[in-house]
């Protein structure tokens, strides 16, 4: 009886890691966001890594700000490749100003980069991403039900 029920604990815990796992393989947030200000030109180049198999999956909006401002919030119908491409923008920003882009998945999720002009990558106090904590979170429960549970059953049979 106690052995079903820890087998029957196990499993529900594993259907539910499993499952929550697979929920977000199709939508994903772009996996790569770089960002080059050329201050002669006054271009800002945005390379994004968004690896898409369906006409229906793409980066749907970029967003820029400049210390902060919305200048540009763009919208987008498709990808121009596959995986990795840029696209270039017009802005004008002084040294030392910080340059904010935000790149949306038509499905969902998306990924944030910054510069500072001048001096090179912001430091953004880079944490788990919500999604991968949940599953680290749901993994680290698992186990110590698993363990708590097990431990228990080979008490009783003592």
């Amino acid at each position: 009886m106690i052995k079903k029920r820890m087998i029957c604990v196990i499993a529900i815990i594993s259907v539910i890691y499993i499952t929550s796992a697979t929920l977000n393989v199709k939508a994903h947030a772009p996996a790569d966001v770089s960002l080059d200000y050329n201050s002669n030109t006054e271009v800002l180049t945005i390379t994004i890594v968004h690896g898409v198999s369906s006409d229906d999956h793409f980066i749907k909006f970029v967003y820029i700000r400049v210390n902060g401002s919305e200048v540009i919030d763009k919208e987008y119908t498709s990808q121009p490749t596959s995986s990795t491409f840029s696209y270039t923008y017009n802005i004008t920003a002084n040294e030392g100003a910080r340059i904010q882009a935000t790149a949306t998945c038509s499905i969902g999720g998306d990924k944030t980069e910054c510069i500072i002009v001048g001096s090179g990558s912001c430091d953004q106090g880079r944490g788990i991403p919500g999604y991968l904590g949940l599953m680290i979170i749901l993994g680290i429960t698992a186990i110590i039900l698993s363990t708590i549970t097990y431990k228990k059953v080979r008490k009783r049979l003592k």
